[in-house]
């Protein structure tokens, strides 16, 4: 594409390109000899046109790849045409050449352009940023879906009365009117807090930012920006299951979550280990396997298939329906065959034996969800009374990376203080 005729975006964004180029400028001029040296401010008007089109093609690695920069010395200066009317074409020029030669190479010549007195047409030339001129641009937050303004996150009008939600079915989904508990109003006040947050995404490479990009739709793979208001959501009665949504975030893939900032800063996400599973042997004052509750009771099992040997077992009327769906996921899976399906079964169950009982006990999975989500809320509380704004993601939380420690501590007190028999488990439960 021709390089954009004007800079546009965000002030945050401007002031980001201008302090990126002074410092290109700066390390390009350096380079040059003594006897030809090159001022910074030469240099800056042309790389903050080209810097700002380079991280515009960089934003939308579906689309477009190429820069194409006019070579005819008339398309610069007095008479040019935008963005080239502005521009001194030596030192644009010597500025091309400069990014060519830089170590290692910040752009690579695709095509060389021409030009026809005759006809007076012509081609411009095309330049290729490389993977280290992207990274740079990344590391300096330029390259970013919607660029040069971004993607807009439509926060949440925070209403008090939509903070308690009763799903019926997938269809049918009511707001409960009841005052909330004192538990649960920590749902306003951090509802509050989520919405004057600042959340972005700072990948670490460029290579991530592909990684995360879905070149079918031509944008990144998270599909909404929409929302910032928690609520729980029962199943079918008021104070069953419970979990906690509303944040766009917990919609966010798991590939990109580790890349969110809040305010600019780093975030980490702490995730409870096997949370429904140590549950169990909470809620049965058992003491639970000294090794990996999914991965130890069977090595040729896979560590996800042991974990959908549990949840497919959850509230079964019968094992054998258990294993009927167990069959069926094996038909589905690359190295499972059907047939193998009841042994596995038996081999974990008689691994976990001293809470199979619960594990079959109908409707075993609200149960577990009304804690998780009872713990969850008490974890947030915990960290709302510290100032600390926070995400829950199920069975994770989100929070600022300089809040580790605290999350870590709050998260384990409240676990354990919901389930005692956990206490001695606690270098465990967290990941």
């Amino acid at each position: 594409m021709p390089m954009l005729e004007l800079i546009e975006g965000t002030p945050w964004y401007k002031d980001r390109l201008i302090n990126y180029c002074h410092s290109l400028a700066t390390q390009l001029s350096e380079t040059t000899q003594p006897d030809h040296k090159i001022r910074t401010s030469n240099l800056l008007p042309f790389l903050q046109f080209f810097t700002h089109t380079i991280a515009y093609i960089s934003s939308r690695p579906s689309e477009l790849k190429f820069i194409g920069i006019a070579k005819g010395k008339k398309r610069y200066g007095k008479g040019g045409t935008a963005p080239y009317s502005g521009l001194n074409y030596d030192h644009a020029m010597k500025a091309l050449e400069l990014l060519s030669e830089h170590t290692p190479p910040l752009i690579t010549k695709y095509v060389d352009g021409f030009f026809d007195p005759v006809k007076q047409k012509g081609r411009n030339t095309k330049y290729e940023p490389t993977t280290e001129f992207k990274n740079s641009l990344i590391n300096a937050g330029l390259v970013f879906e919607k660029h040069p303004y971004g993607r807009t996150q439509y926060k949440s009008v925070l209403d008090t009365t939509k903070h308690l939600r009763i799903k019926h079915s997938d269809d049918q989904k009511d707001w409960l009117m009841r005052d909330l508990s004192t538990q649960e109003r920590v749902l306003i006040t951090m509802s509050e807090r989520l919405s004057k947050l600042a959340i972005a995404f700072k990948y670490s490479s460029y290579a991530d930012y592909e990684k995360n990009w879905d070149y079918y739709k031509h944008q990144s793979k998270l599909d909404h920006m929409t929302g910032t208001s928690l609520f729980r959501s029962f199943s079918k009665m008021d104070g069953v299951a419970g979990r906690i949504y509303g944040h766009w975030i917990q919609y966010c893939p798991s590939s990109m979550r580790k890349f969110i900032t809040f305010n600019r800063k780093p975030t980490v996400e702490i995730d409870f280990k096997s949370m429904h599973l140590f549950m169990l042997y909470g809620m049965a004052n058992q003491q639970p396997p000294e090794n990996d509750l999914y991965s130890s009771f069977n090595t040729k099992i896979d560590r996800d298939i042991a974990k959908s040997i549990f949840t497919i077992s959850l509230g079964a009327a019968h094992p054998t329906e258990a294993i009927v769906a167990l069959r069926e996921e094996y038909s589905n899976t690359a190295g499972y065959t059907p047939d193998r399906a009841e042994s596995d079964y038996e081999s974990f169950w008689s691994y976990h034996s001293s809470v199979k009982h619960l594990a079959q006990q109908p409707d075993i999975w609200k149960a577990l969800q009304t804690h998780d989500s009872n713990i969850m809320l008490a974890i947030l509380t915990e960290l709302d009374k510290r100032d600390i704004v926070a995400v829950p993601v199920h069975d994770s939380v989100i929070a600022q990376e300089q809040h580790e420690a605290v999350l870590r501590k709050v998260m384990l007190d409240e676990l354990c203080r919901a389930f005692p028999a956990l206490e001695s488990e606690r270098h465990r439960l967290i990941g």
